[in-house]
């Protein structure tokens, strides 16, 4: 499961498909612990942002021209 974490008490733990819908599991034992899971972005995920970000701000100057050239009144 790319972008998943998990860590028991501080330290990681693999993470791997359990069962349907369930991506971790760990043994029980007795006790207090902390489970903790946190979703990061991948990779991918922050290059696929960067692009979109980068289009907008290229397509943006040039929907504007075009809806200006696109007012003028012609004479």
């Amino acid at each position: 499961y790319k972008g998943w974490s998990a860590y028991l008490d501080g330290k990681s733990l693999k993470i791997f498909k359990a069962g349907p819908g369930m991506m971790l599991m760990f043994p029980e034992s007795s006790g207090d612990y902390n489970v903790e899971v946190k979703f990061e972005k991948t990779d991918y995920v922050t290059l696929s942002e960067g692009l979109t970000s980068v289009s907008m701000i290229i397509s943006l100057p040039a929907a504007i021209y075009v809806d200006s050239r696109s007012r003028r009144v012609k004479a």
